[in-house]
């Protein structure tokens, strides 16, 4: 936690123009100054009013931590991407309790209420764990039914493995081979919520900040729109657009699990300017 000369010094750092800030922590909506009771809205507030900043962002949160004041200013942040990563792990209330995570399935789902409220385009986010200890048929059930309802524009699913020290490390242990299983089913139900997300994307044209050349094609670049869909499109004239315009105006063309592709209609130097991005 930084105090409050601390804090002024962070935001004092950070003069030059800059196309997209990250806020990184553990429960990061937690944070709070000590010298004047500050909270996460107040400081995602002071961040994006510094001169030259042009998205904002911020991971990770903890459901029990978003209050209705915190995230009335997040809503009120025009430069706020409109992404927010929201842990459930789990969507049964006895497997929470097991893992000491402070909410209910019922209070998870009223933050999202919340958060859709205000923001009712952003692309929620999530984190899951299967075959925790003691995770039952009905637990996962449970779960599975909520990522079915089509909750979340993206999960980052695991399977529960032994943390030496930790309380469930000595508790019963889901048999590998059904916590593959409740995995397997998991993922391809994400999956199917996934890809309707990304179906509904193309036609329209969207705005990406580059992050380089393709992987598998470096004749392509790729580019993250800022409800951080992935999108691929092939580089104009067999070129990379210059360093000083790394906002690409893409055409969706196609949609897939993991992104979309598309073809570059033009760039520019700020989010902002005029270009033609026809929403995200």
């Amino acid at each position: 936690m930084l105090s409050g000369r601390a804090t002024r010094s962070v935001l004092n750092a950070i003069r030059r123009p800059l196309s997209e800030i990250t806020l990184v922590g553990q429960t990061v909506n937690a944070w709070r100054d000590p010298a004047d009771g500050a909270d996460f809205g107040d400081l995602c507030r002071a961040v994006a009013g510094l001169p030259g900043v042009e998205r904002l962002t911020f991971i990770s949160p903890h459901p029990k931590d978003f209050t209705e004041k915190i995230l009335d200013d997040l809503a009120a942040i025009p430069q706020l991407n409109p992404r927010i990563h929201l842990p459930l792990q789990s969507a049964s209330d006895p497997v929470l309790r097991r893992m000491n995570r402070k909410y209910t399935l019922a209070t998870f789902a009223r933050v999202v209420e919340s958060i859709r409220r205000r923001m009712p385009e952003a692309a929620i986010t999530t984190d899951i764990i299967v075959g925790f200890p003691g995770e039952s048929d009905a637990d996962f059930e449970a779960t599975l039914a909520y990522i079915s309802s089509g909750v979340f524009a993206n999960a980052f699913s695991f399977i529960y493995s032994i943390r030496r020290g930790t309380p469930a490390a000595r508790w019963e242990q889901v048999p590998r081979a059904v916590a593959l299983e409740r995995f397997t089913r998991l993922v391809a139900a994400q999956n199917a919520v996934t890809r309707s997300y990304h179906d509904r994307k193309v036609g329209r044209t969207v705005r990406a900040l580059i992050v380089g050349d393709s992987k598998k094609d470096a004749s392509r670049l790729t580019a993250k729109t800022i409800d951080n869909v992935t999108v691929v499109a092939p580089k104009r004239d067999g070129a990379a657009p210059h360093a000083q315009t790394p906002w690409l105006d893409v055409k969706l063309e196609s949609a897939h699990v993991w992104g979309c592709t598309g073809s570059v209609l033009g760039s520019v130097e700020r989010f902002a300017q005029s270009g033609g991005a026809g929403g995200h």
